[in-house]
């Protein structure tokens, strides 16, 4: 720093009122200068991309887990059942209505820890409908979805309809159970229930397949349930699938929608005839991950450095995000954790702290962060670390060798030691020492 200079010779020559307020225009510029100036950036996590791999045909398989995965969220919905045939027989029989299928349950694991290697599902396949021959007609029921890895996530199936037999009566069967919710996974959500057909006019709808938001809708008369809501990080991609509708012509039922709609009822034909219920949706199983940089971030640097901010700059790895931490007075000591979510706050010390006096100031896509709150003359430290999927719980982190740097905020100059002399009804002699 430079030495300290005498300002001994440092004379007002203005009058009384003058030196007065040229006094609180000092004291407003000193006060300005030792607060520094605050800039404040929202820096709210940009969302990264994930991979989604979804699998719908009915049977075993084997997901290929990627290298530099290590968390994945899996979903997996049951097969909705068949809709219930229907059957008009000879003579003066009346009519048959077939019940709708019941959807499939869902189930979801949050974050599933994983390796590269092969993990093994299965789909479970929707019910098939079978055609009523004065009796019988009734829909399969769906098939169970399931993923193994450190234990087994399983969905349900949904439950066929029963066919509806006219004789001398309407015949009317009955609709299907839903799938309903087990005790594996994160999350759980039941299918809808297929509806039992009434009133000599259609055959019942399917119910819906079960969703990431809640349970699939039952069918309603001829109606088709929904299928429950989608959301989290696939959205829409993440609902249950709708029923089949509940045919009011003599024809097959309708099919259901993937992933897990249960097939709605048909309707019977002409006399000694009969139509099979519609088949039930597949279920499915989804795969969301985010994969790890294999590039880290590098060239830290900054600018606009003052008595309380400055401004950090960097590259960013190969994916695009960053989580950026600041530690004051030596070097950041903590990395992030995969699957941890990171608060940052770009006011040093209000982010969530790593270890001991590591803050996060930033994670997102960008590349620069204005960072205050800080003490006049004192060095803060950055890491810089590669990110993917930050703000999540499938967060993965490039925690070898982050891209670091350094540096001191400015020293603001202090007077010391003063004096004065020559007072006088116009003129004062002042002196201080500056300290730089």
């Amino acid at each position: 720093m430079p030495e300290a200079a005498n300002l001994n010779q440092f004379i007002l020559m203005t009058p009384q009122p003058d030196l007065i307020r040229n006094r609180k225009l000092l004291s407003r510029f000193a006060s300005l200068l030792l607060a520094g100036t605050t800039l404040f950036f929202s820096n709210l996590a940009q969302a990264d991309t994930p991979t989604v791999q979804t699998f719908t045909t009915g049977g075993a398989g084997s997901w290929s887990c990627p290298s530099g995965v290590n968390l994945v969220q899996v979903e997996v919905w049951g097969g909705g059942g068949a809709g219930g045939g229907g059957y008009k027989g000879s003579g003066t029989s009346k009519n048959g209505y077939g019940g709708g299928g019941g959807g499939g349950a869902y189930a979801r694991t949050n974050a599933c820890s994983v390796s590269a290697g092969n993990y093994s599902y299965s789909v479970g396949a929707g019910g098939t409908g079978t055609t009523p021959n004065g009796s019988g007609g009734n829909g399969g029921i769906g098939a169970d979805s399931s993923f193994v890895s450190s234990g087994t996530l399983d969905a349900t199936g949904g439950n066929g309809g029963t066919g509806g037999n006219g004789a001398v009566a309407v015949g009317y069967g009955t609709g299907g159970s839903a799938g309903a919710t087990g005790a594996t996974g994160d999350a759980q959500s039941a299918g809808g229930a297929g509806a039992t057909p009434s009133g000599n006019s259609a055959a019942g709808g399917g119910g819906g397949g079960g969703g990431y938001a809640g349970a699939g809708t039952a069918g309603s008369g001829a109606t088709a349930g929904a299928g429950g809501g989608g959301g989290g990080l696939n959205g829409s991609g993440s609902a249950g699938g709708a029923g089949g509708i509940g045919v009011s012509v003599s024809a097959i039922g309708s099919i259901g929608t993937i992933p897990g709609g249960g097939g709605g009822g048909a309707k019977s034909g002409t006399v000694s005839t009969g139509f099979a219920g519609g088949n039930g949706a597949s279920g499915q199983v989804q795969f969301t991950y985010y994969v790890t940089p294999t590039t880290q971030a590098s060239g830290v640097g900054f600018s606009s450095v003052g008595s309380a901010n400055m401004v950090i700059s960097w590259t960013p790895g190969n994916v695009g995000s960053s989580l950026v931490l600041v530690k004051a007075g030596s070097a950041v000591n903590a990395a992030p954790v995969n699957g941890t979510i990171y608060t940052p706050n770009s006011v040093v010390g209000s982010g969530t702290q790593l270890g001991t006096g590591n803050y996060a100031v930033y994670q997102g896509t960008g590349n620069t962060v204005t960072i205050s709150g800080l003490s006049v003359g004192t060095t803060y430290y950055v890491a810089v670390y590669a990110a993917n999927g930050v703000g999540t719980v499938l967060a993965e982190y490039l925690t070898s060798s982050p891209a670091t740097g350094n540096q001191a905020t400015v020293s603001v100059p202090s007077l010391t030691s003063p004096s004065k002399s020559g007072l006088g009804l116009n003129s004062v002699t002042l002196g201080a020492t500056l300290s730089l």
